[in-house]
C-alpha cells in the first residue's frame, strides 16, 4: 500500500511538473506584423498568387457548406449540403482568427504545433 502511494505521488509530482512546462495558448503571441503584411481573399475569390493570405468571411454573406458522414454504424454514407452566415467579419489565418485584423486568437485543439 505504501508503494502505491508513493507511485502515485511520483506519478502527481511528474504530470503537474510536465504541465507547468507547457506553454499555454494564451502565451503564444500572435505574428501580427506578418499576418497584417499578407494580401486578404474574400471567400471564393481565387488567391492571390501563389503565396499565403488571409481568408476574409464576410458578415451576412452565405458560406456553401457540405457534411458527409459514414461508417459501420450507418445504413451507407449520409450527407447534408446547407449554407451558413456569420453575423460579423471573420479574417482566418492558418489556426488564428480575428474580428478586426488587429487582434488575434489561437484556435483549434492541436494549437499547440
Amino acid at each position: 500500500m505504501k508503494k502505491c502511494i508513493v507511485g502515485l505521488a511520483l506519478i502527481v509530482l511528474f504530470t503537474a511538473g510536465c504541465a507547468t512546462t507547457v506553454p499555454a495558448p494564451a502565451a503564444i503571441p500572435a505574428p501580427t506584423d506578418m499576418i497584417s503584411a499578407l494580401p486578404v481573399v474574400k471567400i471564393g475569390s481565387p488567391p492571390l498568387g501563389e503565396g499565403e493570405f488571409v481568408l476574409h468571411i464576410p458578415a451576412n454573406s452565405p458560406v456553401p457548406l457540405k457534411v458527409t458522414t459514414r461508417g459501420s454504424l450507418l445504413k451507407g454514407s449520409q450527407s447534408l449540403t446547407g449554407s451558413l452566415t456569420f453575423g460579423r467579419d471573420i479574417y482566418i489565418y492558418k489556426y488564428w482568427s480575428s474580428y478586426d485584423r488587429k487582434t488575434w486568437e489561437l484556435q483549434g485543439v492541436n494549437s499547440m504545433q
